[in-house]
């Protein structure tokens, strides 16, 4: 049976509510039902179910904001009542809460059920109140990024619709002046006698027409420029909501795991999760670094101011900072610059392009690996090449390595993820130094990826 409690204002300033959050707890145990709803009555509308099914009969009747579970249930484990609550209310966080440590129920439970945290039994009140804090907070941010979204597709609907009925007023006035020139020509006896309001006639038709060519051509970059806002927006919603998340989720269930069963775990497995949570941890780190370098670039933030630098010393720093990530594959990296090379380059941007083309290479190269950077120059180009011994790209997917709206990314050769948004920040940092960049590759046999900078040329 599902109860709900009497409706009292929360006043956590911390959330900045308006209104009280309400959160659904669903046990099989009438106990933890009463503890449960009694510690936090005052601060949320807490509505409870003593089954699976009476769960799905509340959300069918309430707006919920963060689910509770109890995994070991009859009829409908937590597991299984969160994966058919995953489709239908995707935005609620679901939290797991379970007696005993079940690790193959954990992983079906992040993978399959989306949870938010997994918390074991017997609970907390201080712990577990930060918690539901925290997965309030995650839930009212992901609602604003959702109204956003909203809002923006919204603008972009409005904004189609104007220029569709300006496309009609245009094609109207066509229309017009086609059967106005239909008339003239039709009056064939008064041609004589008005032949010079005739030539005037023709005259401004040719001048509308060119006016309504005109405007066609700035109707359909205008166009243009909608679809490739909207797919930026798509692309970095995608971002936000799933890659970006999803390296926290990680970090956070292992590290739940790690603490609430340490001293139970054997010392192999406490070093996989530590290794498990480092490498999901840097590569969160590097998608999020890309994420504001991309975000500071599209909204004008990053300034570009090009000086003379050394470009061999510029390739070793970056060689230093990717040395360990290069050592975990015994990969060999080969700077092949001559030392005293020279280049005019904005020094932000040139780390930023070398970092993600090295970092790729050493995604995409296997054990025991080379990774060579050399340089070239003529008298107004210098071209950089990073190449590699990796597993190299299918022709027909190399058009989509530059693109904000074509996502193409595959894992490395030890799983590593990936957004493709590294290679878009080199595109568009090479083409502020007015150079180009592009990519050879051949399967199975690696990739060198290239791109040219002027040498005198301050843009």
């Amino acid at each position: 049976m599902a109860m709900q409690t009497e409706a009292i204002f929360n006043a956590q300033p911390d959330l900045k509510m308006t209104h009280k959050f309400a959160i659904l707890y669903v046990d099989d145990e009438d106990s933890n039902l009463r503890i449960f709803q009694k510690t936090f009555r005052r601060e949320y509308d807490v509505f409870i179910a003593n089954s699976a099914k009476a769960g799905l009969e509340i959300l069918e009747k309430e707006k919920i904001d963060l689910i509770f579970s109890d995994q070991k249930m009859p009829q409908m484990t937590g597991v299984e009542f969160f994966k058919t609550t995953v489709t239908r209310y995707p935005h609620i966080n679901r939290i797991l809460i379970t007696g005993y440590t079940d690790f193959e129920a954990l992983k079906d439970a992040i993978n399959e059920a989306k949870i938010f945290q997994y918390i074991q039994k017997p609970w907390v009140e201080s712990d577990l109140k930060y918690i539901i804090e925290n997965a309030l907070k995650v839930y009212k941010l992901e609602q604003e990024l959702l109204d956003y979204h909203n809002n923006l597709e919204k603008m972009v609907n409005e904004r189609t619709k104007e220029l569709e009925h300006a496309n009609k007023i245009l094609l109207a006035n066509q229309l017009q002046i086609e059967n106005q020139s239909k008339a003239i020509l039709e009056q064939s006896d008064e041609i004589k006698t008005y032949a010079e309001n005739i030539k005037t006639a023709n005259a401004q038709l040719l001048e509308k027409q060119a006016l309504v060519e005109l405007q066609k051509k700035l109707l359909e970059k205008n166009n243009q420029q909608l679809i490739l806002i909207n797919s930026t927006k798509d692309r970095f919603f995608s971002i936000i909501g799933h890659d970006l998340r999803n390296p926290f989720h990680t970090i956070s269930s292992f590290a739940e795991l790690l603490i609430e069963n340490f001293e139970k775990l054997p010392s192999e497995k406490i070093q996989r999760f530590h290794s498990l949570i480092l490498s999901t941890s840097k590569q969160g780190y590097e998608l999020l670094e890309n994420l504001l370098i991309w975000s500071h670039s599209q909204t004008g933030q990053i300034v570009y101011e090009p000086t003379s630098m050394n470009l061999f010393i510029v390739v070793e720093g970056i060689f230093a900072l990717l040395n360990g990530k290069a050592m975990g594959k015994n990969i060999l990296m080969e700077n092949k610059i001559d030392p005293s090379t020279l280049i005019n380059a904005d020094k932000n941007m040139l780390s930023t392009i070398l970092r993600n083309l090295i970092s790729n290479a050493i995604k995409f190269t296997p054990q025991e690996g080379k990774i060579c950077v050399s340089a070239s120059e003529n008298k107004e180009y210098i071209e950089v090449s990073v190449t590699d011994t990796g597993v190299g790209i299918e022709e027909k997917y190399i058009p989509l390595l530059f693109r904000i709206d074509n996502k193409y990314s595959t894992p490395g050769t030890n799983n590593e993820t990936g957004t493709g948004l590294g290679l878009i920040l080199c595109r568009e940092f090479v083409e502020k130094h007015k150079g180009k960049i592009w990519v050879e590759s051949e399967i199975n046999k690696g990739s060198r990826f290239i791109f040219t900078l002027p040498k005198n040329i301050f843009v």
